[in-house]
């Protein structure tokens, strides 16, 4: 019994831990399946297994449950005190099913408003510094969040058929007609409303983010055609420098240096313009000297690599940013038109550019929600940018570090990560999204970026008003179905006070006043209780009536057990003689049976010695007849004759020792006595072609002969040893007879060799011994019965089936051991236990 009940508790313990593991794995999943509400703001179900395990396994499992999973909060939302309310939720909850309070969302809906919202104020507003609007966001965010998920949980606990699979009858909380009530009125009118407010929250979100999507696309597709516009009549006043080229000889002249001057005049945006011959040395510059004073006539610039791309495409040439060493010392890039005659390079006119200009065209033109513009050249080098700081030459790099989602097919987010033991929503503010266009003629390329800070507030403030609209809705729902489902289980609850012990009730004759209803069925259900309680109480009366007969019956029985009983001594006794009778007559009976195999035994010990007596006699008669007899002869024949003679006598000896009673405990070598029984079986065993082996696993030997067998103490018993030895010949004439009846089944006489292989093992403080034979076993469907009385297998006059059942009992009454059966392969096995001999 205290082996069943501690395999039951293991059992249980295995069960809670598979529970608790798999709610834990659950609810650390639960915080990866979300539900977007703005920005770095979603709804998770985590919680919802947290409270679940609460109700089935307890508060320290729940508190493990909610531990392994809001820890997946720490890495979603970069601080610990999402696990500390979670935790502090688990606890609110656990105190309250205590105290009576086993509804899930009314429970959480109280921690949310008493203890909740306090702690995320202390958390994220005092500890973490978020602003406002964000501590509102979140606290009602994690409000809503949090009861619809004790709404699910309790769905959960309510319906799902985790009772009959984990067998606790009292898991969960408890099924109450009002319960279900509340469970099925809170889902209708909660998950609908507050399915409508948070999808109409995100679909709002999702269609506000597309149309800044839009914008900013649209926005950046127009400051890249601003700047494409803007370049396109400096390469026509540059073109206008190479047909001067053209048509006047290219060497330095007034004519040319006036022609500059006026197109400089015409674009003043040109820092300067040139005309260069196609070594790429100017021939007049405007101005004439730089910022120095040189002279900037005769300069080469075939070192650029402006030139380089140049001469190489013969076709004009929109430079990257570099810094200027001619007409100017500062970030510059230049407009090349090459001039070309005979299809060769002749010369090329240029005009200079800073990129303040550009700049000053970009910082000019509309840019919404405190967007920023970069242009790049082909090498990622930053011309000009509006954030002040990018910085023009510098290469183009971040400014922090993010993921980057791809939004649509040329927009692209960039999310901050939050740094040390800041909130993901405040890092939000760094992040934004942006646009790379390319600059139609030009190798170059613009970048738009609009932070989500000058839009966030727009959205937070959406979302904020989302979320209040929601948890008020919660909380109405809340209300109206713990009033409806009130109302509707009131009748019902009356009704269970009153008919609670009806019978008694109707034993007073107190006067019982039944409720009405409203409604149909739990009408006809209180008058079936009604006509049930008139039907209990003439019941009732009949059985009054039923009990005085009763009593008096009982009485006249007594007086009839009493004169009973005088006589019962009696009649025990009289059962025991009998039964002491019964078992003597099974003991004679097992005697004689055993007598007979003996005398068998004996039979076959005795008929070698005696053919061999006879011989000697007829070889005496036969040597006298021819005269050969003579003292020698007669003294070989004589002692031949008394060998013989004295071999019986010991058989006799040994035979008769067998039978004598055993009346004190003795010591013995098993496998010794198990010898003893095989030297007087040893001719019957023989005369039916049946070999026997006896191997000690403790010295890994095996014996074939008897006088091999060495003693182990390994192998030594304490008990009755012709008892043991009784027991051993009954199973050595049952694997015998199995064996010969085999052969006669398969109709193979003795061809066939029998074999009876005793092994003997220690097993701790056990002598364990096997007898296996090959005769082909035990039918499995009698295999339980064989140790039965009476019970055999065997013709009447070959089995009187106690030979086993005797056994059995001399092994467990007398040698304190144990006796079982099974099958090999080829037949039969015994295993006989014993206690090992004590040293």
């Amino acid at each position: 019994m205290d082996t069943q009940k501690e395999a039951a508790a293991t059992t249980a313990r295995t069960e809670k831990l598979a529970l608790v593991s798999l709610l834990a794995l659950l609810s650390f999943t639960g915080y990866d399946l979300h539900f977007p509400i703005v920005y770095c703001e979603d709804i998770v179900f985590g919680s919802i297994f947290s409270i679940v395990a609460i109700f089935l396994a307890g508060v320290v499992p729940g508190i493990i449950v909610t531990l392994v999973g809001s820890l997946r909060t720490y890495p979603l939302w970069n601080h610990p005190y999402g696990i500390v309310i979670s935790i502090a939720e688990t606890i609110w909850i656990d105190r309250s099913i205590k105290r009576g309070y086993s509804n899930p969302p009314l429970t959480d809906m109280f921690f949310w408003l008493l203890l909740g919202i306090p702690m995320v104020a202390l958390f994220y507003g005092g500890i973490m510094g978020l602003e406002a609007q964000e501590v509102v966001l979140i606290a009602l965010k994690q409000s809503v969040n949090g009861v619809f998920n004790a709404l699910v949980a309790g769905i959960i606990l309510t319906y799902l058929p985790y009772k009959g699979v984990l067998n606790h009858n009292n898991a969960g909380p408890a099924l109450t007609y009002s319960n279900l009530l509340f469970q099925v009125v809170s889902f209708c009118i909660i998950v609908p409303v507050l399915g409508m407010v948070l999808f109409s929250s995100w679909r709002e979100f999702d269609a506000t983010q597309k149309l800044m999507e839009g914008s900013i696309l649209r926005n950046a597709r127009n400051s890249a055609s601003l700047v494409r516009f803007w370049l396109s009549p400096h390469l026509d006043a540059v073109s206008e420098i190479a047909r001067l080229g053209r048509q006047h000889e290219i060497r330095p002249s007034e004519l040319l240096q006036d022609k500059l001057e006026q197109i400089n005049i015409l674009f003043p945006d040109f820092h300067n313009v040139f005309l260069a011959d196609s070594s790429a040395t100017t021939v007049a510059f405007f101005p004439r000297v730089n910022e120095r004073g040189e002279s900037t006539i005769g300069i080469n610039f075939s070192d650029r690599e402006y030139f380089k791309k140049l001469k190489n495409s013969m076709k004009p040439v929109i430079s990257d940013v570099f810094m200027g060493r001619g007409g100017v010392f500062v970030p510059i890039f230049s407009i090349c038109v090459p001039i070309i005659e005979n299809g060769e390079l002749t010369g090329f006119g240029l005009g200079a550019v800073n990129v303040t200009s550009i700049q000053k065209l970009l910082q000019s033109s509309e840019k919404p929600f405190e967007s920023r513009l970069t242009v790049l050249d082909s090498h990622e080098n930053t011309v000009i940018s509006t954030d002040p700081e990018r910085h023009s030459l510098e290469p183009f790099k971040e400014k922090q570090e993010g993921d980057i989602t791809q939004i649509h097919k040329d927009l692209w987010l960039l999310e901050s990560l939050p740094q040390g033991n800041t909130a993901y929503i405040k890092a939000w503010n760094n992040s934004f999204y942006f646009t790379k266009i390319r600059i139609e003629g030009t190798n170059w390329s613009l970048r738009f970026e609009m932070p989500v800070t000058s839009i966030r507030q727009f959205f937070q403030h959406n979302a904020i008003t989302d979320m209040a609209s929601a948890l008020v809705l919660l909380i109405i729902g809340l209300v109206i179905s713990r009033v409806i489902s009130h109302r509707l289980s009131e009748t019902t609850t009356l009704l269970t006070c009153l008919t609670n012990d009806l019978p008694s009730r109707l034993g007073s004759q107190s006067e019982i006043i039944w409720p009405e209803s409203n409604i149909v069925e739990i009408n006809a259900l209180i008058a079936n209780f009604r006509g049930m309680a008139e039907v209990l109480k003439q019941h009732l009366h009949n059985i009054e009536a039923d009990k005085l007969s009763l009593e008096l019956k009982v009485a006249e029985r007594t007086a009839e057990l009493q004169q009973l009983n005088s006589s019962l001594e009696q009649r025990v006794d009289e059962e025991v003689v009998k039964r002491r009778e019964s078992e003597r007559l099974l003991a004679q009976k097992t005697k004689y049976a055993a007598m007979g195999e003996m005398l068998g035994a004996i039979a076959h010990q005795w008929r070698q010695p005696l053919n061999t007596l006879g011989l000697c006699i007829q070889n005496v008669q036969d040597t006298y007849h021819h005269g050969e007899l003579d003292g020698d002869f007669i003294d070989r024949s004589t002692c031949k004759a008394m060998d013989q003679i004295q071999h019986m006598s010991r058989t006799i000896d040994d035979f008769r020792n067998f039978f004598l009673p055993s009346k004190e405990l003795e010591t013995f070598d098993s496998m010794v006595a198990v010898g003893n029984v095989l030297t007087l079986m040893s001719s019957k065993l023989t005369a039916n072609n049946i070999d026997f082996s006896l191997k000690c696993h403790s010295h890994q030997k095996t014996f074939y002969s008897i006088p091999d067998i060495t003693s182990c103490g390994e192998k030594t018993v304490e008990g009755y040893k012709n008892k043991f030895e009784h027991v051993i010949i009954n199973l050595v004439n049952n694997a015998m007879d199995a064996i010969i009846e085999r052969r006669k089944q398969k109709d193979i006489g003795t061809s066939e060799r029998g074999m009876i292989a005793f092994d003997f093992f220690k097993e701790n403080d056990k002598v364990v011994i096997t007898i296996s034979d090959n005769g082909g076993g035990i039918p499995p469907e009698i295999l339980d019965r064989i140790f039965e009385p009476y019970f055999t297998t065997k013709d009447l006059s070959h089995g009187t089936g106690i030979g086993l059942y005797l056994a059995k009992s001399i092994v467990e009454g007398h040698l304190r051991g144990n006796l079982t059966a099974g099958n090999t392969d080829i037949g039969a096995t015994l295993t006989l236990t014993l206690p090992i001999a004590s040293s």
